[in-house]
C-alpha cells in the first residue's frame, strides 16, 4: 500500500478503489493531461507564430540586400564598361600613332645609307689631312658638316630606337589579358 501523500488515488477512495473512484480519477487525470498538452500546443503555436514572422522579416530583409546588391553590381559593371571602352579608344588611338614595322625598317635603311655615307666621308677626310692648308681649311669645314650631320643621325638614331621602344611596349602590352 502507497503512504499517504504519495498517492494518486482520489481521497474518497480511502483505501480502495471502486468503478465511480477510477472513473472520476480517470477524468481528472484526463483533463489534467488535456490541460498540460493544451498549453502545450498553445505555446508551440505561439512560437511558430513567431518564428514564421522572424522568417518573413528575414526574407524580406534579403530579398532588399539581394536587389541592393544586383543594383551596384550593375552599376559597377556600367562603370567598368565605360573605363574599359576608354581604355579601347585610348590603346587605339595610341597605336595609331606608332611606326609599324615596314616604316621602321624603311627608316633604318635611310640611316644605314647615311651611316655609311658619313663613314666614307669621315675616312676622306681622315685620308686627307695631311694636305696643305687650303686642305685644312676644306677638312675644317667637312668636319663641321660631318658633326653636323652625325648629330643629326644620332638625333635620328634616337628617334628611332624611341619608336622601337614605343612599338615594343605596345606589342606586349596588346598581348596582356
Amino acid at each position: 500500500m502507497a503512504d499517504q501523500g504519495h498517492s494518486s488515488r482520489p481521497d474518497d477512495c480511502k483505501g480502495r478503489w471502486n468503478v465511480d473512484s477510477l472513473h472520476a480519477h480517470f477524468e481528472r487525470w484526463l483533463v489534467n493531461v488535456e490541460k498540460h498538452y493544451d498549453a502545450r500546443l498553445s505555446e508551440i503555436k505561439e512560437a511558430t507564430a513567431t518564428a514564421l514572422i522572424a522568417v518573413e522579416k528575414q526574407t524580406n530583409a534579403a530579398f532588399a540586400a539581394n536587389k541592393e546588391s544586383v543594383t551596384k553590381t550593375e552599376e559597377g559593371q556600367r562603370a567598368y564598361n565605360a573605363q574599359h571602352n576608354d581604355l579601347t579608344r585610348k590603346m587605339e588611338a595610341q597605336a595609331a600613332r606608332f611606326v609599324d614595322r615596314e616604316r621602321l625598317e624603311e627608316y633604318e635603311k635611310r640611316f644605314d645609307t647615311k651611316l655609311e655615307g658619313l663613314k666614307s666621308d669621315i675616312g676622306r677626310l681622315q685620308q686627307g689631312s695631311a694636305a696643305g692648308t687650303e686642305r685644312r681649311t676644306t677638312q675644317s669645314e667637312h668636319r663641321q658638316q660631318s658633326n653636323w650631320t652625325i648629330g643629326q643621325a644620332i638625333t635620328i638614331a634616337i628617334v628611332i630606337a624611341g619608336f622601337v621602344v614605343a612599338l615594343i611596349e605596345v606589342l606586349l602590352k596588346s598581348q596582356k589579358p
